[in-house]
């Protein structure tokens, strides 16, 4: 039912964050396809089409996003104790083999209630540094192929760092994506610089033989003369 929303709305903000807006022309054949596509599953299967929409409506008006959000910070205020939380697992999922475990179905009131509000706060800041950091790495890339990889991969790490529904840094695979996504974009900072210093090199190397070819061809002149 979320990815109903989601989905759309992620690819608008990954084209406009990552800059391809402006070859948004390159797009238009393949947002075509996927009408034609879209419309022919909706026409030949409008019965499943259709109860996945209301499915989607009736959750919405059920719990709507914000106020379940909301709602879930009330509690992780209100049920945490101390500065420190309850403990790391306590409201973990993949921990309930070693005691009980309370469900908090939000990541950032499920840090709180865990760590607290010094080891959320600490989290956050440490996400918000990779964010940036991996966002001046991403604008250093040169190479247009390299630089349109590293684009997408931040405006993921981007979202994700701060995305307040569901826990997806702590759900395979996407946690597992979020750390490779980050680490390859450090990777490909690294390897565009020494493909540039390398190129740099090439050229300077290629100059010095034309100027000693020049030289020679000036020096065979000068031989001929007398």
């Amino acid at each position: 039912r979320i990815a109903l929303a989601l989905v759309p709305a992620f690819i608008i903000i990954m084209v406009v964050l990552s800059g391809q807006i402006v070859n948004l022309k390159r797009f238009i054949p393949i947002a075509v396809v996927f009408s034609v596509i879209i419309a022919g599953v909706v026409v030949s299967n409008p019965a499943i089409v259709q109860e996945r929409v209301d499915s989607f409506v009736e959750r919405w008006n059920a719990s709507p996003p914000h106020l379940f959000i909301a709602s879930q910070w009330e509690w992780a205020l209100s049920n945490s104790q101390g500065p420190l939380g309850e403990g790391l697992g306590k409201a973990t999922n993949s921990t309930r083999i070693f005691g009980d475990v309370t469900l908090v179905e939000t990541y950032h009131p499920k840090l709180h209630f865990e760590i607290g509000i010094l080891g959320l706060l600490g989290y956050m800041i440490f996400l918000t540094h990779l964010t940036i950091v991996s966002y001046k790495d991403y604008r250093k890339i040169q190479d247009k192929t390299l630089r349109n990889y590293a684009s997408s991969f931040w405006v993921f790490i981007l979202l994700i760092s701060y995305f307040p529904y569901w826990y997806p840094l702590d759900t395979d695979p996407v946690a597992v994506y979020y750390w490779f996504f980050a680490g390859v974009i450090f990777k490909m900072a690294i390897i565009d610089k020494q493909e540039q210093d390398q190129t740099k090199y090439l050229a300077r190397e290629k100059g010095e033989q034309k100027g000693k070819q020049r030289i020679g061809r000036q020096k065979s002149r000068r031989r001929k003369v007398v």
